[in-house]
């Protein structure tokens, strides 16, 4: 049996370099085994693709090299690649991505948003995730009476209202709509949002958020959230409802935000009273 020594292949695939550690011999190549004293094939494919999601050098959603791209790589045969792909299938690390192939599965986020007050860029850059901000609408409007009454200002008061797409890497994540007392904030509406946190923005009046109620309720993503959300039309989505206040029991915004189920999961404390 004759074994190669263990060398670097860089791979440009899809203008991405992959690193892959490529230990192979030319006799049993398509045979799909090592023999007694080494793992098999696919279990080392299987390894080196799990590394290679593990360090984020594939990101969640995206698409891996194809199997026949794999098998050239590997120099073994596309069944043994199929095999290593499918383990990591059932594990729940990759999945299928339609046209795409297959790509990495998104991790979920284990977000303390239900039990902190903090910002959506703080939550996701301590997971280790790029945050980005795509303002879907920012304008100032005239409060209806159900405005009027989240907010607790006078129908025909001046409202303010933000609408929010939130990805974590590039990841849709989350699509908040708030609401918020333009007359407390005049010039609010010349605030950037896609750069800047609306929880530092009221940190900066003098006036942070102090307490947040919050509802939690399941629904299903109809054809425009599943659009944005880049999710299925009747996917599950968590909803939360929060009508943020200030130190003084004020109520300076009234949100919305509809997560992903697939993406995110939310931790509870719960003690005895």
């Amino acid at each position: 049996m004759e074994e190669m020594s263990q060398v670097y292949k860089i791979l440009s695939i899809n203008n991405i370099v992959y690193v892959i550690n490529n230990v192979r011999y030319a006799a049993a190549a398509n045979v799909g085994c090592w023999g007694t004293s080494m793992n098999p094939l696919y279990k080392m494919i299987h390894d080196d693709l799990r590394e290679l999601v593990d360090n984020q050098t594939y990101h969640d959603g995206e698409t891996i090299p194809s199997e026949e791209e794999l098998a050239a790589a590997y120099g073994v045969s596309r069944p043994t690649v199929r095999r290593a792909v499918q383990m990591l299938m059932d594990e729940g690390v990759l999945e299928k991505g339609g046209r795409r192939g297959v790509c990495v599965r998104a991790r979920k986020i284990d977000q303390r948003f239900a039990v902190t007050l903090r910002s959506f860029d703080e939550e996701i850059h301590e997971h280790g995730l790029i945050p980005k901000t795509k303002v879907i609408l920012a304008r100032k409007t005239l409060a209806t009476v159900n405005i009027a009454n989240s907010l607790g200002i006078r129908e025909g008061d001046a409202a303010f209202r933000l609408v929010r797409l939130r990805y974590a890497n590039d990841t849709p994540n989350v699509l908040v709509e708030s609401l918020i007392p333009y007359n407390r904030y005049p010039g609010i509406d010349n605030v950037d949002f896609s750069t800047a946190s609306l929880y530092a923005f009221f940190d900066d009046k003098g006036n942070p958020p102090m307490v947040a109620k919050r509802r939690l309720e399941l629904m299903q993503a109809d054809s425009s959230l599943a659009a944005l959300l880049d999710v299925k039309q009747g996917d599950p989505l968590f909803r939360f409802t929060t009508t943020t206040l200030d130190a003084c029991d004020r109520i300076i915004e009234y949100s919305i935000a509809e997560y992903r189920s697939d993406t995110n999961a939310f931790e509870f404390d719960t003690r005895v009273p």
